[in-house]
């Protein structure tokens, strides 16, 4: 009543109509709603933002790993890589009492294919010879390019009459190779040197696998080159 409203101190004609509280109140949620719809939104766009750089923080983090752990060159795995594998496959092998093999061979005389047709030919070469074997070994062999001219595989539960048939096909198989430089056809051979490693109560390192292989590979090339020397380690 008006005496209500006089005790108060108000005055009647400031007090707005009922509808037009209602109405601004109304306008009042309505604009709360519009925020809160807002929000979401920029909460589900900052989301999606993270999410995108997140993905691409993952492929650049891929693609530092690739560049670690693969050779520029001929995209095969690296130096690095072949070393850590090598251990992990020998403590693999000596674990399961399983038999694994490593092989070493690089291209004969060349140095003759710089010399005559100029590095980037012999990069050419390289990286041929490189794709051609990378289609004849299967997913859990390691095919690396151990520096320079010469490569590395480590042939995973192989024995030594697997690896007799392995470098025997892998030596035909770089003989028919032949690389186009300058409208020639040119073709290359390579000797192998291959070890094959049977553990027992012989401890047998890294480092001995690999030497033993790479002298394996020297008595081919002494021997005349364009072929294989294999060796058998352990028990």
């Amino acid at each position: 009543s008006r005496e209500i409203i006089l005790s108060f101190e108000l005055n009647p004609g400031d007090m707005q109509p009922y509808s037009q509280i209602l109405q601004q109140a109304n306008t009042e949620l309505g604009n709360l709603n519009l925020t809160n719809t807002q929000i979401i939104l920029e909460l589900r766009e900052s989301k999606s933002k993270v999410q995108r750089l997140a993905q691409k923080l993952r492929e650049a983090n891929k693609q530092l790993r690739e560049l670690v752990h693969h050779d520029g060159l001929t995209g095969l795995y690296n130096h690095r890589y072949l070393q850590n594998a090598l251990n992990m496959e020998l403590a693999r092998a000596t674990r399961h009492q399983t038999s694994f093999s490593l092989v070493l061979f690089d291209i004969d005389y060349f140095k003759k294919v710089n010399d005559c047709y100029g590095h980037l030919s012999g990069d050419l070469v390289l990286r041929e010879i490189a794709q051609e074997v990378k289609k004849i070994v299967r997913v859990n062999d390691i095919l690396a390019r151990f520096g320079g001219d010469e490569f590395a595989i480590i042939l995973a539960s192989t024995n030594i009459e697997g690896l007799k048939a392995f470098t025997k096909h892998l030596r035909l198989l770089v003989e028919g190779i032949s690389t186009s430089i300058n409208g020639q056809r040119v073709y290359n051979t390579i000797s192998i040197g291959a070890v094959t490693v049977t553990p027992g109560n012989t401890l047998i390192s890294k480092d001995h696998l690999i030497e033993a292989a790479d002298k394996c590979l020297y008595q081919s090339k002494n021997n005349g080159r364009n072929q294989v020397t294999i060796k058998k380690l352990g028990d």
